[in-house]
């Protein structure tokens, strides 16, 4: 008896086997490009995406030793927004227009002239962006009219993957609730924001909860993939809420993705909007939403840094430089705001900036500024979360920047939190299979699931002289950060 979580990411898909302690048992991972346009569009290959997924599910099994049949059920974890239009037959006819695409901006002008950038928030939860897909639905419809008349639905990444396993087309509330086009209230499709765009709703697809039951494996992609036809498709969701979901998301757990960029992601029993319009909301299951705040360059910012000017280091050795300078970093500060500022500020023009240089500044204290500049930027935003209610004791921080013991004893000094660090950093696809679990019977719920599987490796608690450090830090930090922001 055994589980696959399948995440479709933005540059990869990978294949994960799990048993229901949820230990590895095989994974697979294909990685596969970005097509840039001679438009300056951002697309991929929606068939690819099924091929590669087809070939990762296939390698996993093969790799693992079982039999298919003994893969009790699976699910998808998968980048929100993406989406391909297909024909009656799940045909594509076309490229999918990517998440990081930004070719709707005069649509987007045009749904801030008929609802408002507060109505939009209001109703869904999220900020008027070309990023989402509904203004790119509207570019599709004006700009390539014959594709979206003969498109028989428009599905982003799990909808797709969903139904060339199954032949349903279906997506869930999570990636719904990212396209600007859903109701945070009333969780469904937003008819009305609809009609008004000029969407037909009908080439949309039903929404259910993460978990829900889909169906069996289609017997043409069982073979292809390597499955059995006796394995069942359960619903998942979009790939953040699925890490967070493996990280075990709770009530005063809050779980921060610190990878190329950061999600610091809060759980609701109810929908909750943010009247600043600070932090968006997503709808995560019956029952249970999320607001989930982001920094868009976090690991990528380390990525940049080390590129730049410390391409001789190993992320390891870049680690012992940091360990070596204590806290406050010479009173160097790093805004992380390399491609603007996100949540809460929101200010897309905004720049990273490095502050407080002096001719005794040393090459490690600026490495440690940029540690303890994502860490203050997870604070800010914990500290709105905070205002909105939210009671949060504890961080479980996943993905490649967790990897680093002294980032997370930042954080933990910084926030004044326990971080705690997973077992695995797989997050997306353990979230997946534990989805496939849950909604396959395996486990009798999420607090069973808990009790069975062992998601902590290891916690980190604030230091007190740190703490103090760092609470002062915080404060000139953020006055430096309200002169550049305005």
């Amino acid at each position: 008896m055994y589980l696959l979580g399948l995440d479709l990411g933005t540059t990869g898909c990978k294949s994960i086997i799990f048993n229901p302690e949820g230990g590895i048992v095989s994974q697979a991972y294909i990685e596969y490009s970005l097509i840039y346009t001679p438009e300056g569009y951002i697309e991929q290959d929606a068939d690819l995406w099924w091929r590669l997924a087809k070939e990762a599910i296939k390698e996993a099994i093969l790799k693992s030793g079982i039999a298919p049949g003994e893969i009790t059920a699976l699910s998808v974890s998968s980048q929100g927004i993406a989406f391909v239009p297909v024909d009656e037959s799940g045909n594509t006819l076309g490229n999918a227009i990517s998440w990081l695409d930004t070719r709707a901006g005069g649509e987007t002008c045009q749904i801030r002239d008929i609802f408002g950038e507060r109505e939009i928030f209001e109703r869904t939860g999220k900020r008027l962006n070309q990023a989402y897909s509904l203004p790119k639905m509207m570019w599709l419809k004006k700009n390539r009219p014959d594709i979206y008349k003969k498109a028989w639905k428009l599905l982003m990444g799990l909808d797709y993957l969903t139904y060339k396993l199954t032949g349903i087309a279906v997506t869930d509330h999570s990636m719904a609730s990212g396209t600007m086009a859903y109701s945070i209230s009333k969780g469904d499709w937003d008819r009305e924001i609809l009609r008004l765009c000029g969407i037909d709703i009908n080439k949309l697809p039903e929404v259910r909860f993460l978990g829900s039951t889909v169906g069996p494996v289609l017997p043409d992609a069982a073979r292809e993939a390597g499955l059995s036809e006796k394995t069942t498709v359960i619903l998942g969701a979009q790939d953040q809420k699925c890490a967070a979901v493996g990280a075990g998301i709770n009530e005063g757990i809050c779980t921060v993705s610190l990878g190329t960029a950061t999600a610091i992601t809060s759980m609701r029993n109810k929908p909750m909007l943010d009247r600043h319009m600070r932090i968006p909301c997503f709808t995560l299951d019956e029952g249970r939403w999320v607001l989930e705040a982001v920094l868009t360059t976090s690991g990528v910012g380390l990525k940049w840094l080390k590129n730049t000017f410390f391409s001789d280091k190993s992320y390891r050795e870049i680690d012992e430089a940091v360990e070596s300078v204590p806290p406050g970093s010479g009173r160097v500060f790093f805004l992380p705001h390399m491609e603007g500022a996100s949540s809460p500020h929101w200010k897309p023009t905004a720049k990273g900036l490095i502050y407080g240089l002096g001719l005794s500044t040393s090459a490690n204290e600026i490495l440690r500024s940029l540690y303890e500049g994502v860490a203050f930027q997870i604070r800010e935003n914990i500290g709105v979360l905070e205002e909105m209610g939210q009671d949060i004791r504890e961080l479980r921080v996943f993905g490649g920047g967790a990897k680093s013991g002294v980032w997370c004893r930042i954080i933990a000094d910084v926030t004044g939190k326990d971080v705690s660090i997973l077992c695995t950093n797989e997050a997306a696809n353990l979230g997946a299979a534990v989805i496939a679990g849950t909604g396959s019977g395996i486990y009798g719920g999420f607090e069973d699931l808990l009790s069975r599987i062992k998601i902590i490796e290891k916690t980190y608690k604030p230091g007190k002289e740190a703490a103090e450090i760092y609470r002062k830090a915080y404060l000139e930090y953020r006055e430096i950060q309200n002169k550049i922001l305005g």
